[in-house]
């Protein structure tokens, strides 16, 4: 069929100027993103054209995002060394006589190049801050993405952007955050939802911040992972949602220089304290700490997040009543 020789042959000719499923060997930016948008159309209007449903289900929409989102971070950043071997998605072939398993991998394909040229899009507008900050919390330990890829930030105060009603806070929750954070929500008063991503740090100011968000009646949400003393921050959110690709909670035991407070410290009578408040169950949250060292981690399964208040809609997977 003329119309199916036609498609082969300029996804061929994209082939060529490529090195992966992205394109990398395009002039610039915009050629790769461009590319791989137009890579995407061709496997899509393929798939379609030979019978596949015109939708492939909503559970495929962030396909590969957080593999993405941790090349294109790792490339703009110059740390091409450890994104070389991230995994790829099997590169389907074009022929007429696929059945819909095999139009069904199109349309993944299809949505996976959709969803690299999304990320790239979206990450080369962000400062080289916080392309840094996304690096170390998503990247570090994903995807055989080593630790020592750690990069150090000169700028230790979280960063604060604003979209219409949406606040994203990415960063450490270092000394003093809560009265920039306060100032922040005065300065901003059409804040309704506020989306984390921390590897933690002031416990004080996490619970002074959290229980301004509940003062205030704001949802959180997250938008890159939310370790340590930030999930305190997200369970103090009236609504308290994670989306898929489901940014993970992580826990473990509360420190002073490096070194873990014993169980009967103060500290953890007033997170019980504050929890209890926010109507969260204080022993999940207590529990979860206790069961990781401060240099380790604890991340709880969703559905026990739900169970517990800790959260109360998860995308796609549970829904706390």
């Amino acid at each position: 069929m003329w119309f199916s020789r036609q498609l082969v042959s300029h996804v061929l000719a994209i082939f060529l100027s490529s090195a992966w499923g992205g394109l990398s060997l395009a002039d610039t930016w915009d050629d790769e993103i461009a590319a791989s948008r137009e890579k995407s159309r061709i496997y899509w209007d393929f798939a379609i054209s030979h019978g596949a449903f015109i939708s492939a289900g909503t559970f495929l929409n962030e396909l590969g995002i957080p593999r993405h989102t941790c090349e294109v971070a790792g490339r703009l950043l110059g740390l091409e060394q450890y994104t070389t071997s991230l995994p790829l998605f099997p590169e389907p072939q074009l022929h007429e006589d696929l059945d819909e398993d095999g139009l069904h991998d199109l349309q993944a394909y299809s949505i996976w190049l959709s969803n690299w040229a999304s990320v790239a899009s979206s990450l080369r507008e962000k400062s080289r801050v916080e392309l840094a900050h996304i690096w170390n919390l998503d990247c570090l330990g994903q995807f055989g993405i080593p630790n020592i890829a750690y990069l150090s930030i000169d700028e230790p105060d979280a960063l604060f952007r604003q979209n219409d009603e949406y606040l994203s806070v990415i960063g450490e929750i270092e000394d003093g955050f809560f009265v920039r954070f306060s100032k922040w929500l005065a300065e901003n008063p059409q804040t309704t939802t506020v989306a984390l991503g921390s590897g933690g740090g002031s416990v004080s100011d996490a619970l002074r911040a959290g229980r301004l968000i509940r003062r205030l009646g704001l949802d959180t949400s997250l938008a890159s992972n939310c370790y340590s003393a930030c999930p305190l921050i997200f369970v103090a959110g009236v609504e308290r949602r994670i989306w898929s690709p489901y940014p993970k909670l992580g826990f473990h035991q509360v420190s002073s220089n490096g070194r873990a407070v014993p169980s009967d410290h103060p500290v953890y009578a007033q997170v019980s304290l504050y929890l209890l408040d926010l109507g969260v169950k204080p022993s999940f949250v207590l529990n979860a700490m206790m069961r990781a060292a401060p240099s380790d981690m604890h991340y709880p399964e969703l559905y026990e997040l739900c169970i517990a208040r800790a959260a109360t809609w998860i995308q796609r997977r549970c829904w706390s009543q």
